[in-house]
């Protein structure tokens, strides 16, 4: 919060990084809310790169942000990580190509889907991983 207020302290993805990575870490107890944490630093990051008009090259997401948010999601095991976790993968698809790294953090979230669905959407991503 005090770097948001303090003109000579510019918060950057650098440091956004930093934090999303700190809470996707998090172990039992509080991975949801350590999910939701890293969830709501990236969205924040999103709306500060957009609000530079997609201008400020240092405050633009990284894969590396994305897979950390998609890996703390899927650590969660909660009914609703696998839609989390899409979106976070599709968002990521606006700035990035995904790379090794997305698409096993997000085929992990949706090992733990265990119904169909989850085995044919990972199904996919091998799929498009295999035409990288």
């Amino acid at each position: 919060e005090r770097m948001k207020s303090d003109p000579n302290l510019e918060p950057n993805a650098s440091h956004y990084g930093s934090l999303i990575s700190c809470w996707a870490r998090v172990s039992s107890p509080g991975k949801k809310r350590a999910a939701e944490k890293a969830l709501k630093l990236l969205e924040e990051l999103e709306t500060l790169y957009e609000e530079s008009n997609y201008k400020n090259a240092h405050l633009k997401p990284q894969q590396a942000h994305y897979s950390s948010v998609i890996t703390a999601i899927s650590r969660t095991r909660d009914s609703q990580s696998i839609d989390q976790a899409n979106d976070v993968f599709n968002r990521m698809k606006r700035f990035h190509q995904p790379d090794m790294v997305a698409y096993s953090a997000f085929m992990i979230a949706l090992s733990n889907g265990g119904n169909k669905q989850s085995a044919r959407k990972a199904e996919e991503l091998l799929n498009d991983m295999e035409k990288m």
